[in-house]
């Protein structure tokens, strides 16, 4: 015959219950390739693929100031789209990850991804929107699928309030350039122009970056920088690029630095520090000729530093303290974050911190004065036909940190309820000495938490029994 729990058991389960439903709720795991933006002091992952390629539906965010100091930081549950979570979206990498596309954040603080169904996300009030209403006509597929988590690239970047999607430039003699008005959510269509340089050769993995005048005064309208890549050179071998390209915003045309890259560089991250006038090339993939392709799997072994100024460019190689590839990154003030990535052996979550105003790795990362930064509204502004389309699906269905709040609260109620019954019957079967002892077993226990838990409540006891 099983025995049964005694109240004081019971009740510790319980507590066993709570606290381990939320840890486990609150932890994000390694990761690689995640949607991953700062904004209000948060530094947010949503997605990307976790040792074994089933957790990406993970959306959570850890606040800055970031002190590695202490331990982990400590990462908290956001709401995830259904439409992530479906079976037919998460099947495979093949379609789940277009859906982190373009990962953008609007002025009025909304979150764009869901590749080709361009999905928003109010990131203050944690509430998905469903797919928006863009104004204006683009191709419907300017995310093609992918055949890895790795491969899912497009040529794109934030210029002030406006997203820019360069016609692929994997494609030879690609001209367009689609601009999506993060503010009104309209699309134009603009032309690279042709001019002695040629747009930019057949590539892949490449980064972009925009420098406003007020970054780098050397364009009336800013300059979009270009590091690295990838071209297929045959069915077995890859060219990694050293080329620096800039996409001048005044005359749309490009030109090349005369200055290279120590190394070629696939699959990295771009950071600016303007005092210093630096962009920072995040490893990533980097060698030098023809590599073979199966050497994408080895992280670089240095950042490489272009120190940016009117006459040209200098660069230099910079030691990395632990290189890796897909590391979800971001920048905070003079600060990027990287957390996870593949080390070259395997997707951890660890966290390192580059301080651009020190040149250096350091384990603390200020959160920014938010009297200095812009604090946008946390809705999408409806006005004249630029309304965000919200589906019933997506916008009136709990997100998966409704669901497991109600699953948790459901187990806690039913633990209670049995608690109840066996309290019940032990009373009913035991007599009443015993009875009075499971009474005081119950109480002890109850005393016992909320000394455990609360243990200014202990203190209070103390000085009123005086």
């Amino acid at each position: 015959m099983a025995t049964s729990l005694t109240p004081k058991e019971l009740l510790d389960f319980v507590v066993f219950m709570v606290l381990g439903a939320t840890l486990v709720a609150a932890d994000l795991g390694p990761r690689q390739y995640g949607c991953t933006f700062v904004y209000n002091n948060r530094f947010h992952v949503l997605g990307g693929e976790g040792v074994n390629s089933t957790t990406y539906d993970v959306f959570a965010y850890t606040e800055f100031p970031l002190d590695l100091t202490k331990g982990p930081p400590t990462w908290h549950p956001l709401s995830v789209n259904q439409t992530f979570l479906s079976s037919s979206r998460n099947s495979s990498a093949t379609v789940i990850q277009p859906y982190l596309n373009p990962c953008v954040v609007s002025p009025n603080g909304t979150l764009i991804v869901g590749g080709n169904d361009w999905i928003g996300y109010d990131i203050s009030k944690d509430r998905w929107l469903g797919p928006l209403n863009l104004v204006g006509n683009v191709s419907s597929r300017l995310y093609p699928s992918c055949i890895d988590w790795d491969s899912c690239w497009k040529p794109m970047v934030q210029v002030n309030d406006s997203l820019w999607i360069f016609q692929g430039l994997n494609t030879p003699g690609a001209t367009n350039i689609y601009i999506l008005n993060l503010t009104t959510f309209t699309w134009t269509t603009r032309q690279q122009h042709i001019t002695n340089t040629s747009i930019p050769s057949a590539m892949n993995f490449t980064a972009l970056y925009y420098l406003s005048p007020a970054d780098l005064a050397i364009s009336a309208n800013g300059m979009i920088f270009m590091v690295g890549g990838v071209t297929q050179v045959n069915a077995t071998n890859s060219q990694y690029n050293q080329i620096i390209w800039m996409f001048d915003l005044q005359s749309y045309s490009w030109v090349s630095s005369p200055t290279k890259l120590p190394t070629g560089v696939s699959r990295h991250h771009l950071f600016y520090h303007s005092p210093s006038n630096k962009l920072y090339v995040y490893p990533g993939v980097s060698g030098t000729g023809t590599l073979l392709k199966n050497s994408s799997t080895i992280p670089a072994k240095n950042m490489q530093v272009l120190s940016i100024t009117h006459t040209g460019i200098n660069a230099s190689l910079l030691p990395a303290t632990s290189t890796r590839i897909g590391g979800c990154a971001a920048q905070e003030g003079s600060m990027f974050v990287i957390y996870g990535g593949n080390n070259g052996t395997t997707i951890d979550d660890k966290f390192f911190i580059f301080d651009m105003a020190e040149a250096q790795w350091t384990l603390k990362a200020p959160a920014v004065n938010q009297s200095n930064t812009s604090t946008p509204s946390s809705t999408v502004t409806s006005s004249g036909s630029v309304t965000p389309s919200i589906l019933s699906s997506t916008n009136t269905e709990g997100g998966i940190s409704d669901i497991a709040g109600n699953i948790i609260g459901g187990v806690i109620l039913a633990v209670f309820v049995l608690l109840g019954v066996i309290v019940h019957y032990t009373r009913k079967r035991n007599p009443p000495e015993d009875q009075k002892s499971d009474s005081a077993s119950v109480s002890d226990s109850a005393t016992m938490y909320v000394n455990a838990t609360q243990p200014w409540a202990a203190d209070q006891a103390s000085d009123n029994s005086q």
